[in-house]
């Protein structure tokens, strides 16, 4: 600043001095060579503190790269953005205008200011003192007496145009659009396409101090009159560029006269589009950079998390992906980490978007209309996805390539309650969930390609999960799913991710308490999406030849690359939104959609992924079983109890040993008992036999355990039992019954039995001999509706068991009667000494002695 105003002086020095000296004129000043010898490190430098303060809060860069060196806070922690006011950096820009040379240095300037405006997340604040910057720099027309100086300012003003155009869509506050106005008519002095909108942006923008809200509403409205078919067809196609962007803008306003306005000027602009005769290309679906705009609650409150905790950035909630599924070169937008990158990609990319979209009315559609209607669909607010319905509708029926298979969703007027268009943007509830289920059935049948789901139906049905009306928000949810079903991977995994960071997008859903609240609608969105999981082409290309067998639960071969994906990125989101974790460090509520979520997810894992990741999954939701809280345990075991449905019988050991490991004490003796019934109920019945048999090492101490140790006896505690609902029944012999019923017969029986043959000697104890019995007709019970039991081997079992019974018995009784007479001597076993032969009764391992009967 010290060196501009000597510069300053000299110059004006010169100007006084001006005509005296000719000599003296044409000397230039030490300090103007200094500022012109060094203007593009100085513009370069400027520009990277300027994009420091308009990324707003962003996370830094290394030290030494270029913001950091810009900034006073980057040079002593990484944070490398300014927070303070920018208005240092441009005063300077102003000032170096007329030190310069005003032509070519007004262009230079514009050009380091402009590129600042095209960072996605814009500082509205910011961008309002660099507008106002560019609109000082620019020079008026008179002062530029040089046929030179004119053509440059023309070309430099087209190029600003460009750039500035889509700030009408983008900026929301209010000081913003004025400064944007002013700026436009700064670069309309030297466009011809800026000049001929000029008047009706400024018009979109009048206000009136007597007004409601300071608008001049008869102005305003006036303008949107102006915007007749007649006037897009004659304005340069430019020219329609700014107007749209503005027109989509307002479509987001909640004032009504004016949205309507706005639609019915966009629907002109359709017309004139049409009349053009430009539709003879195909317009691309992609999608959209500034798409996520309309998520602005959602971006609100990442932002604030970003701002107050940085640790969260950890968890991968960055904001590309939250609010918009993207291909995952675009996962983590450069700007999120060097402003200075990310404007360069960002003004490069608007720069190419500019080019195509100023070509042609056509151009205009497929670069600012479709992409607008897109954003439109994905508002939360039912006004506003109402006047996008309207409009994608007719984007659909008239320019079919921007919106493929759209238009087979539409109707006849006589036929309107089956319009998918009517009836998703209908008052009542019911019809709308009558659009939803229409559209689900037209991506199942194949009638819309996947370009048109991912780009317009997805983001409807996503934002339809808010819908507060009666089953709308069920709906949608199995509506999502039947999307994903009709996707290739790419699309399908970043709808899912998009899923999951919805609902783990801001700090109340990660760390409040409730479980079921409108987060849950996206999980349950996600568990739809898990459930539709289907062959990709590319996959089943990539599989075709090779001998991969399947060894996940769905039996389906799936390609290494997408079990990566799955366990890297989708897996942790789920584990995180599993359990809602309390403030105290015991444990959490299990989200039941979330948890369903995670099961349809490891069904999908190959074996040797799902043997790794079950306990730490599980772990989780076991750990709540500890909680006093008899809601949390139901919830938690209701959970289990479905994960072990879905995973199958065959992972049952898995889960009952982390469960023992953790219920190991106390009152979760009985929540153990309680829940090892839930688990068995809902995954032995027709499973496979050696799968139970193979479960019932793990299983048969604990049911030992629960019958006959101090968990059998706390039972009869009065205070125990009425302190938790578990302590109240023992399941452990229904537990007994199904794992009979259903595991191989007679092999598993020794097993089942082993608590039983353990204690016979000891049988003649009256409450122990009642458990015995129990257990036995338990197992009985099992037996007899066993499927599996083979007649022949039972029926060995059953001789050999009571063959050898008898035969202990008659030599018991051969025994007594030889003791009485005198002939034997009593002995026990282990009294005699060594090397005498010792007499008594033995007793075979587990009580059993098989024969094998002759044929």
């Amino acid at each position: 600043e010290s060196l501009i105003e000597r510069a300053e002086e000299a110059h004006w020095a010169r100007k006084r001095r001006e005509g005296d000296d000719e000599r003296l004129n044409d000397t230039e000043h030490v300090s103007s060579r200094l500022l012109r010898a060094h203007a593009p490190a100085l513009l370069d430098a400027l520009q990277a503190a300027l994009a420091a303060r308009a990324a707003r809060g962003r996370r830094a860069q290394t030290p030494g790269s270029k913001i950091a060196a810009a900034t006073e806070k980057g040079a002593a922690r990484n944070a490398g953005v300014s927070s303070g006011s920018s208005g240092r950096e441009l005063a300077v820009l102003k000032r170096l205008g007329p030190l310069l040379g005003r032509a070519a240095a007004s262009a230079a300037i514009a050009d380091t200011l402009v590129p600042v405006l095209a960072l996605r997340r814009l500082d509205e604040n910011a961008a309002s003192e660099v507008l106002g910057a560019l609109a000082a720099v620019v020079p008026p027309p008179d002062e530029l007496r040089e046929d030179a100086d004119r053509a440059a300012a023309a070309t430099a003003a087209a190029r600003h145009r460009s750039a500035l155009a889509p700030l009408f869509g983008r900026l929301r506050s209010r000081s913003a659009r004025k400064a944007l106005c002013h700026a436009w008519n700064a670069i309309g002095r030297h466009d011809v396409a800026a000049d001929a909108c000029a008047k009706i942006l400024n018009d979109f923008h009048a206000d009136a101090k007597n007004s409601i809200d300071g608008i001049d509403y008869d102005t305003r409205l006036g303008a949107y009159d102006l915007l007749t078919a007649e006037w897009f067809l004659a304005a340069p196609p430019a020219s329609s560029v700014p107007v749209l962007n503005h027109v989509i803008h307002e479509l987001r306003g909640a004032d009504m006269a004016l949205r309507h306005a706005a639609a019915a000027a966009l629907g002109r602009f359709l017309d004139a589009a049409v009349r053009s005769g430009s539709m003879s290309g195909d317009v691309k679906v992609v999608d959209d950079e500034d798409d996520d705009e309309d998520d602005e609650v959602d971006a609100e409150a990442d932002d604030e998390v970003d701002e107050e905790d940085e640790g969260d950035e950890k968890d991968g909630d960055d904001d590309s992906g939250e609010r918009k599924a993207k291909a995952p070169t675009d996962a983590v937008d450069a700007d999120d980490f060097d402003p200075v990158a990310g404007m360069s990609t960002a003004a490069e990319r608007a720069a190419e978007a500019a080019k195509a979209s100023e070509a042609s009315l056509a151009g205009a559609v497929a670069g600012v209309l479709a992409p607008g209607i897109r954003g439109l669909l994905r508002s939360p607010e039912a006004t506003t996805r109402q006047e996008a319905i309207a409009c994608f509708r007719r984007l659909a029926l008239s320019w079919p390539s921007a919106a493929p298979g759209a238009a087979t969703l539409a109707d006849d007027a006589d036929a309107g309650e089956h319009d998918f268009f009517s009836n998703m943007g209908h008052l009542q509830a019911h019809r709308r969930c009558r659009a939803l289920r229409k559209m689900a059935k037209a991506c199942e049948d194949g009638a819309v390609p996947f370009a048109t789901i991912n780009g317009y139906l997805a983001p409807l049905a996503v934002a339809s999960l808010g819908d507060g009306g009666a089953d709308v928000a069920s709906t949608a949810a199995a509506a999502i799913g039947s999307l994903a079903a009709a996707l290739p991977w790419a699309s399908y995994r970043d709808l899912l991710l998009w899923m999951l960071r919805k609902a783990g997008g801001n700090r109340a859903a990660r760390r409040g308490f409730n479980v079921e609240g409108s987060k849950a609608l996206h999980i349950r969105a996600a568990a739809t999406v898990l459930e539709s999981f289907h062959e990709f082409e590319t996959e089943t290309e990539a599989l075709s030849g090779v001998g991969v067998g399947a060894t996940n639960v769905v039996g389906r071969s799936i390609h290494p690359a997408v079990v990566a994906t799955l366990r890297a990125d989708i897996l942790p989101h789920l584990e995180k939104l599993t359990v809602v974790e309390d403030k105290e460090g015991k444990g959490g509520t299990v989200r039941p959609a979330a948890s369903a979520a995670v099961v349809s997810l490891l069904r999908l894992l190959p074996e040797q992924d799902l043997n790794f990741d079950i306990g730490r999954v599980l772990g989780k939701i076991a750990n709540c079983l500890r909680s006093r809280a008899q809601g949390v345990r139901d919830s938690a075991r209701t959970a289990l109890a479905v994960a072990a449905k879905g995973l199958g019988c065959k992972t049952l050991p898995q889960v009952v040993a982390l469960l023992s490991n953790r219920l190991d004490r106390g009152f979760m003796t009985h929540v153990l008992g309680a829940t090892l019934f839930s688990l068995v109920d809902a995954c032995v019945h027709g499973a496979d036999p050696m799968d139970v048999e193979n479960a019932l090492d793990e299983i048969v101490p604990l049911l030992d355990a629960d019958l006959f140790g101090r968990a059998a006896e706390e039972r009869t505690v009065d205070a125990i039992r009425g302190a938790y609902q578990e302590a109240k029944r023992c399941r452990s012999h229904e537990v007994l019954a199904i794992l009979a019923a259903n595991a191989p017969c007679p092999s598993a029986l020794p097993t089942l039995l082993s608590p039983v043959t353990r204690r016979l000697h000891t049988a003649h104890v009256p409450a122990l001999k009642r458990q015995i019995e129990a257990c036995l007709a338990s197992v009985q019970k099992g037996v007899l509706n066993n499927k599996h039991a083979v007649p022949e081997e039972t029926l060995v079992l059953v001789h050999s068991v009571v063959n050898d019974g008898i035969s202990q018995e008659e030599r018991q009784a051969e025994y007594m009667e030889a003791v009485a007479q005198g002939h034997l001597e009593d002995n026990q076993l282990g009294a005699r000494r060594r090397g005498e032969k010792e007499t008594g009764n033995r007793v075979w391992e587990r009580g059993w002695y098989l024969i094998k009967l002759p044929a």
